[in-house]
């Protein structure tokens, strides 16, 4: 708990309510610990044993706090113990020996005491520590005694072990009894601490009564009443019923109960303006009842009625008061409240506080509802109208003021009135046959009809009247209404043209000057054509052109009051404004093949840039645009070669680049190959290209490395000053020449050694030094290599014996082996190499004196 406290910071430690203990247990943890590890064998027993004591009796002092003097008061006498024990080790242990010696006296004696000092001896010898249990020496006694008792401990120790607090109280207790009743009569009266049994058992079962007390029982409250009595007939073991506290919690779940029994019963007494608000209050309260509580509510049945009965009412009681005049359905929202309102029962009826408002607004609302259901397919709706409007100027003015549907009404009206307007027409059309305008008013009749919606043309009463005068007239009426419908601001005005057209057509002779409307159809059939021409310009179309200059020839052929007609002339004029627009990148495009080779590619992404820069509208305009695409797709390949062109100067590998635009402008066509610009710059780059393919060919390995160096060289200076500078590996061939003059060097420095030099050793050391120096691809172009190998390998002899000659000690007693040794070196040396061995006398005069 500590170790885990510590990960906590010290605004966290604030929060944990119970932290301060640790610093009461923390310390009883410590000693208890401490006194567990504490040896005999320990070098400072005694010192260590009354710091464990100092310790002990300062942890008693300073607890304060009553519930942590009564929580720790066990494991500190118990440490106390532990602690006397080993201050007292041989005496406590003398004791526990006595005990156990006075066992043999006490067996022949009374059996209880005999037990009971038993049972002592055990425990004092259980409390001794290991060191001390070893002084013990009759130890073995003990368990002898035990042995023959073991059924009579085993009780005594089950009673000792009850805790009286634990949930499982009544059952060790029961067990316990049971042990006990198993015993022989004889051994029962050895059982010294058999009284707690006889006394718990007076208790227990109301203990264990309690623990199983549960409010989901039938017989809950009569277990209540029944373990009341039993408790209060204990008397002073009231004390030791620790679980007393679930009798009292189960007694107020029962007081709880009873008094929302009673509250349900009294809602019978309530008046009904105040039900509503009363069992709302009483169903809220039964929610938050605890659920043991709910159970034990006998009336909860009672209030659940009261609360569907009150639900009813409720909704009721919101419908009116939802009732608004503005709702599309008003109407059924009044009739659904006065038939949820017919549905109660008398005395839910009473409930509704509300009802005066249903009551005065039912005209109102049925009347909305009857001007909502106005159908003017209805036979009756002439009728209807009349009944409604005679209805509505019965009402006041504050009812007429509710009716928001009054203008479907109003509308109606005006519809009945168009309606006997067309009659009239009919009538007066259908009336006289031979008049000269006979056919004029049959049309009129007609347009007149058609204007009507669906709805009022079913009111129309003559109508069939009107159909059968048409029918004999039919393909010369039709026609005469097709031109009359003819109207410029109408958005199907030449598709009503051409139909007039086709009708006028399909005419005999004999009917033909039945028409009487004809100029109308010859004035307005030119504005038709030039509208539909207009209409046809796209400028997705391929003859976007031609439709704009085919549309404006024949407009402009109109008169002035004819051109004025042309409803969609603005389409034309953007048309030509776009085409306008577009002229100037059409020509730019077509004369992108004759432009100079050197301003192709220029040109052709000049005219990309112009062509996206306009609209979507000026893009359709553009004539030329597959010519840019065409002449694009010429430009890529030679743009590609271009760049390329440019890279080989900057290239890591000249050669390569060089090769890659070969292949690139030979896969050109003569065409494409004219506006590669800068092709001058690449035809004249093979010399240098020759001379950086040797360059770069050049490899140390090579036998003749430095021979083509010379070569390479020379065919570098014969190149111009310009074309010098575009040999890109140009260090590679300095650094051969550099080369081959430290290998020079070398070759020189080898050249110099002589063996008649004084300074020959040194010599021949520099030029290895020289040789090794070199790069290993380099060295084989040494070519007096195998005069700085023989110098080697005689400087290396020679050292030798000069050593094994500079190494003889006269005094040693291997003197003449030395000697010989030396000597024998000498001889083996070539005559070349003799010559270096300056200390040769030295050996003449050693063998001399051998």
């Amino acid at each position: 708990a500590e170790k885990n406290m510590q990960k906590y910071t010290e605004t966290e430690q604030g929060v944990l309510s119970y932290a301060k203990r640790l610093t009461t247990f923390v310390p009883l943890a410590q000693l208890d610990q401490a006194v567990s590890k504490l040896k005999p064998t320990h070098h400072d027993y005694a010192n260590e044993l009354k710091k464990l004591r100092t310790l002990h009796d300062a942890l008693q002092n300073n607890i304060q706090e009553p519930n942590l003097k009564e929580a720790t008061a066990k494991k500190i006498a118990q440490l106390d113990k532990q602690i006397s024990i080993m201050e007292n080790e041989k005496e406590v242990a003398k004791q526990v020996i006595a005990l156990i010696e006075s066992l043999d006296t006490l067996m022949k004696g009374d059996k209880a005491i005999y037990i009971s000092t038993m049972i002592q001896a055990r425990s004092d010898y259980n409390d001794l520590p290991t060191a001390a249990r070893k002084v013990v020496h009759n130890s073995k006694d003990l368990t002898a005694h035990e042995k023959e008792y073991k059924a009579v401990l085993r009780v005594v120790d089950m009673i000792e072990k009850i805790d009286e607090g634990a949930n499982n109280f009544t059952s060790k207790v029961k067990s316990a009894k049971s042990a006990y009743d198993k015993l022989p009569k004889v051994q029962q009266a050895y059982v010294t601490n058999y009284a707690f049994i006889e006394e718990a058992l007076t208790y227990s079962d109301l203990i264990d009564a309690l623990n199983k007390l549960r409010p989901t029982t039938k017989t809950f409250r009569a277990d209540v009443k029944k373990l009341r009595a039993d408790y209060d007939s204990l008397g002073k073991q009231q004390e030791k019923i620790f679980n007393y506290s679930k009798l009292v919690e189960a007694e107020g779940y029962i007081k709880q109960a009873d008094t929302m029994d009673a509250d349900i019963m009294a809602l019978q007494t309530t008046p009904p303006e105040k039900m509503l608000e009363e069992v709302a209050k009483l169903a809220t309260t039964f929610k938050e009842l605890d659920a043991n509580v709910k159970r034990l509510v006998q009336n909860a049945k009672v209030l659940t009625n009261f609360e569907r009965e009150n639900k009813a009412v409720l909704k009721v009681v919101q419908l009116i008061q939802n009732l608004d005049p503005g709702y599309r359905d008003y109407a059924k929202r009044v009739a659904a409240a006065r038939k949820a309102y017919d549905k109660l029962t008398p005395i839910a009826k009473a409930r509704v506080t509300n009802y005066k408002d249903l009551e005065s607004v039912e005209p109102v609302a049925y009347l909305i509802g009857d001007i909502a259901a106005l159908r003017p397919t209805s036979k009756t709706f002439a009728k209807d109208v009349a009944t409604l409007r005679s209805t509505y100027e019965a009402l006041s003015e504050r009812e007429k003021a509710l009716i928001t549907n009054i203008k479907v009404l109003v509308e109606a009206e005006e519809q009945l009135g168009e309606v006997g307007e067309v009659v009239a027409l009919i009538e007066t059309a259908i009336e006289d046959v031979k008049h000269e305008a006979y056919m004029q008013r049959l049309t009129d009749a007609r347009i007149a009809f058609d204007r009507l919606t669906p709805q009022q043309k079913r009111l129309v009463s003559n109508q069939k009247e009107l159909m059968n005068h048409e029918k004999a007239v039919k393909p010369v009426l039709t026609t005469m209404v097709l031109i009359d419908r003819i109207d410029p601001e109408m958005t199907n005005f030449v598709k009503d043209t051409l139909a007039a057209r086709a009708a006028y057509g399909k005419l005999d002779r004999n009917q033909r000057p039945l028409v009487t409307n004809y100029e109308r159809l010859a004035y307005y059939e030119p504005v038709a054509e030039v509208t539909g021409l207009i209409d046809k310009i796209k400028p997705t179309s391929k003859s976007y052109h031609d439709d704009a200059e085919k549309a404006r020839e024949i407009y402009n052929s109109l008169d002035e009051e004819r051109q004025a007609l042309v409803p969609n002339l603005p389409n034309l004029l953007e048309a030509e404004k776009n085409i306008a627009g577009a002229a100037d990148i059409d020509e730019f495009i077509a004369s992108l093949p004759n432009a100079p080779a050197e301003d192709f590619l220029k040109n052709v992404q000049q005219a990309r840039n112009i062509y996206n820069g306009l609209t979507a509208e000026r893009k359709r305009a553009v004539k030329n645009y597959p010519l840019l695409q065409q002449q694009e797709k010429i430009a890529k390949p030679v743009q590609d070669v271009v760049n390329k062109i440019d890279g080989i100067f900057t290239a890591r590998d000249m050669a390569k680049q060089y090769q890659i635009v070969m292949k690139a402008y030979d896969k050109l066509d003569a065409t494409q190959r004219k506006y590669v610009y800068n092709a001058k710059v690449f035809l004249t780059l093979t010399d240098v290209i020759k001379v950086h393919d040797k360059i770069e060919a050049l490899k140390p390995s090579d036998p003749n490395y430095f021979g083509l160096v010379q070569l390479v060289r020379k065919e570098y200076n014969q190149l111009s000053s310009a074309d010098k500078q575009r040999v890109s590996n140009y260090d590679k061939l300095l650094e051969a020449e550099a080369q081959r003059a430290t290998l020079d060097k070398v070759m020189e420095t080898i050249a110099r050694i002589s063996p008649t030099s004084a300074d020959y050793f040194t010599m021949v050391d520099d030029a290895q030094a020289a040789y090794v120096s070199l790069p290993a691809a380099l060295r084989k172009h040494v070519i007096n290599y195998d005069k700085l190998d023989k110098a080697n390998k005689d400087v290396t002899a020679a050292r030798k014996v000069i050593n094994a000659i500079a190494t003889i000690d006269e005094r040693s007693l291997n003197f003449e082996k030395q000697v010989i040794a030396a000597q024998k070196a000498f001889d083996a040396l070539t005559s070349d190499q003799r010559r270096l061995i300056h200390n040769a006398f030295m050996l003449e005069d050693y063998s001399k004196q051998i």
